[in-house]
């Protein structure tokens, strides 16, 4: 019975000692995961020169997608190519003046809305986004 009595606080010690040590593991791994993702592109900021070249050519992409009127291949086409340049200089806009950021972020929304042939809502997205983009470079002309 004593030698049962002593195995029982020792296999306790034992589980115990395991559990701390996965628990210990497993916390490493999760530093390590969330260390190693990239950045959300809000939180990137570019340089103010690459911002300035962004924004105009985000303006002529949205030229493209009010001229191609109710034609949604055409918007649809130009529409794909908002985001990836969004992307690139959404961390500086949001920075740098928070309410073009969310006006910008708006009107990419109705510049979309292109790709459903919905044309008058895109043209107001796009007349406002150049708004945007100028009110933007008066400030911070790159």
């Amino acid at each position: 019975m004593s030698s049962l009595r002593r195995r029982v606080p020792l296999a306790a010690a034992l589980v115990g000692t395991a559990l701390l040590s996965f628990t210990a593991c497993s916390d490493d791994s999760s530093t390590a995961t969330s260390s190693s993702r990239s950045p959300a592109p809000e939180d990137v900021i570019a340089p103010a020169a690459d911002v300035a070249s962004g924004l105009r050519r985000l303006g002529e992409v949205s030229d493209q997608i009010v001229a191609a009127g109710t034609d949604t291949t055409k918007a649809n086409a130009a529409i794909a190519q908002l985001e990836p340049i969004w992307e690139h200089v959404e961390g500086a806009v949001r920075k740098n003046d928070l309410d073009v950021y969310v006006s910008v972020e708006e009107d990419l929304v109705l510049l979309a809305k292109a790709g459903n042939g919905d044309a008058d809502t895109a043209k107001r997205g796009g007349d406002d986004l150049r708004t945007q983009i100028d009110t933007y470079l008066a400030s911070y002309p790159g």
